[in-house]
């Protein structure tokens, strides 16, 4: 195999010993080592222009800062121009309700999209970010089994390794910062209809979605990260984080 991927592969089911195991449309699942000796493998076409769809969600802070300005002037600087701002001017959907919306609402408007950015409205951003993302997401080893980036880590680095390399981990619940994730097409798509995050707020969540998205994410073998960060936080708190 030369690098590309087979063209029968589907979303990524579930991770066995440390090996993801993937929808295969002739042999109904694989891993990706079988599928590199497989006998019927046939090979991905290239992939189109990569395109993004971006959301932003803000509402009022109790100190009456304004972040949104800085962040929608570092997305630019970063790549990506002219983001869908969602905001829950009320606070009556909270932190989670407004992420939800807004995702669902890019899944929707862009249904043809490559990778979907989320940013909250008090994040700077590295000015390669967007070409670094979609590095990472057009991948043909990961186009298929990456599901959510974190673009954030608190604290700076994630380990000592090499410098630039994206790395996986898997917190679940206690998965740390939902200042900005970038997600595949398909993962965006497995997210809005999983049962842990529908049920999320029915539970009597209206934040925490890092926690979420990270016990979504264990399904898959957890959140990938970049390391080091490629943003940062620049709020001292989520202005919706108690909502």
């Amino acid at each position: 195999m030369d690098g590309s991927e087979c063209s029968r592969l589907g979303n990524q089911l579930r991770c066995e010993k440390g090996e993801r195991v993937i929808e295969c449309s002739r042999h109904g699942e694989t891993t990706l080592r079988n599928c590199a000796s497989c006998a019927d493998f046939l090979p991905l076409p290239p992939m189109k222009e990569f395109t993004w769809a971006v959301a932003v969600t803000t509402c009022p802070r109790p100190n009456g800062k304004d972040y949104l300005p800085e962040t929608l002037a570092s997305l630019a600087e970063a790549g990506w121009f002219c983001p869908d701002v969602f905001t829950d001017s009320h606070k009556s959907l909270g932190a989670f309700g407004n992420f939800y919306v807004a995702m669902t609402t890019l899944a929707m408007r862009f249904p043809q999209a490559s990778a979907y950015l989320y940013c909250q409205d008090d994040v700077r951003f590295d000015k390669d970010t967007r070409t670094c993302c979609t590095s990472i997401l057009s991948e043909p080893k990961t186009r298929r089994t990456l599901h959510v980036l974190s673009l954030y880590w608190p604290g700076g680095r994630l380990m000592d390794h090499e410098i630039g390399v994206s790395t996986q981990r898997d917190n679940g619940w206690n998965s740390p910062g939902a200042c900005c994730y970038a997600f595949s097409a398909w993962g965006l798509r497995d997210l809005l209809s999983d049962p842990i995050v529908l049920r999320h707020r029915w539970r009597g969540h209206s934040a925490a979605i890092d926690g979420c998205v990270g016990e979504w994410a264990s399904k898959y073998g957890g959140i990938w990260h970049h390391d080091p960060p490629l943003s940062e936080h620049t709020g001292e708190v989520s202005a919706i984080w108690t909502k």
